[in-house]
């Protein structure tokens, strides 16, 4: 008789429960602009390519390499959109949200795919910027203030710096 009891209010607990986590799950934060922590001159090194730069204001991201700019993306406020319609004044625009410590961005007209995490944290009382990335022509991997502490963790990590784009 006392499992009758129990079982609605175990149920409606569970039902509202799985709303809250529902609801909590699929709102996500976008933003108008990239961190202060994230803007910043950006340097990676490696031995057989030397410096990367990624420069991040509070709505570009730059990417330099032989001190030429080799891509420039914007990032603009996300508004619901038909990503299959995209202009081509949209073609180097990204949007960007919060997922726990990272920034999550992706390509305007981007449909599939994983898009591109950003993380800063202190690493020995310096900033380390982290990239992770699935897309090809991505950068992905570590990036530091300076370029001595570039290339001193640089050609100690030898990290999986790429250029593609």
């Amino acid at each position: 008789m006392r499992f009758k009891r129990v079982l609605p209010l175990l149920m409606g607990l569970g039902l509202f429960f799985s709303f809250m986590t529902t609801t909590a799950s699929a709102s996500k934060q976008y933003l108008n602009a990239f961190p202060s922590p994230m803007q910043a001159k950006w340097y990676a090194y490696n031995k057989k390519t030397g410096y990367t730069t990624l420069k991040i204001s509070d709505h570009q991201l730059s990417v330099i390499k032989d001190q030429r700019t080799t891509a420039t993306v914007s990032l603009h406020a996300y508004q619901k959109h038909d990503a299959t319609k995209a202009t081509k004044k949209q073609a180097n625009w990204i949007y960007a949200w919060r997922d726990n410590d990272w920034i999550a961005t992706y390509g305007w007209n981007q449909r599939f795919g994983s898009g591109s995490y950003f993380n800063v944290k202190k690493v020995k009382k310096s900033n380390q910027l982290t990239i992770h990335s699935m897309q090809a022509g991505v950068n992905s991997g570590t990036y530091y203030q300076t370029k001595h502490l570039a290339k001193h963790y640089g050609s100690k990590q030898q990290s999986n710096n790429t250029i593609l784009m």
